[in-house]
């Protein structure tokens, strides 16, 4: 019961479009040429809809579900959805590129965002790397930016520096140094108060 406004659209697209434009600029600060084909006003091959009616993972808002299977499932209707609808090869030959991440934009509102790279689910392995992001976080405030952001660099290989992580190596001392040191680093996460429509990302 979700319907996707031309203003929700609108919001997304904005989002999306300064989220690529903060990180190519972040790259040429790091001697690296960063090219992102996100406007999928400008190329619709790249855009697809598509309707999921089961509980959705998150526990904000009506008819979200905390129970992982629910996430699981999600996960796996995406990455079906894209291997039976997307042809991964034409798109990377035709614009040729060498990785794609799809990113889901969910109209409705849940506490978190998510990004899942390769391999997911102890029965089944996928390889495309996909990202979730929500429209609002709640009625008060819409995701912003540095979320876009932060999300698409988890496709990329960064980890979140806001929990501990073994496998990743991740430890207590280092999320509180990181806290303490680096406060605005985007892969510590944030959200704006206020249902605005920022104009850039404030993380750094």
């Amino acid at each position: 019961d979700a319907l996707w406004s031309s203003l929700d659209m609108e919001l997304a697209y904005n989002n999306l479009d300064i989220a690529c434009n903060y990180l190519i600029e972040e790259g040429k600060r790091y001697g690296k040429d960063v090219d992102l084909i996100s406007d999928t006003k400008k190329y619709p091959d790249l855009e697809y809809h598509f309707t999921y009616n089961k509980p959705f993972p998150g526990s904000a808002g009506v008819g979200y579900s905390e129970n992982e299977q629910d996430t699981v499932d999600l996960v796996r209707a995406t990455q079906d959805y894209i291997s039976e609808n997307i042809s991964v090869e034409d798109i990377m030959k035709k614009y040729n590129v060498n990785s794609i991440g799809y990113l889901i934009f969910v109209n409705n509102e849940a506490d978190e965002a998510c990004a899942y790279n390769f391999k997911y689910g102890e029965d089944k392995y996928y390889y495309n790397e996909i990202a979730f992001i929500n429209l609002r976080w709640d009625e008060e405030r819409n995701v912003n930016p540095d979320t876009y952001a932060h999300e698409i660099l988890h496709l990329f290989g960064a980890r979140d520096l806001y929990y501990t992580s073994k496998g990743d190596g991740i430890t207590r001392e280092f999320v509180d140094y990181v806290a303490k040191e680096y406060k605005k680093d985007i892969m510590l996460g944030s959200s704006t108060d206020g249902v605005s429509w920022d104009d850039k990302v404030t993380s750094e």
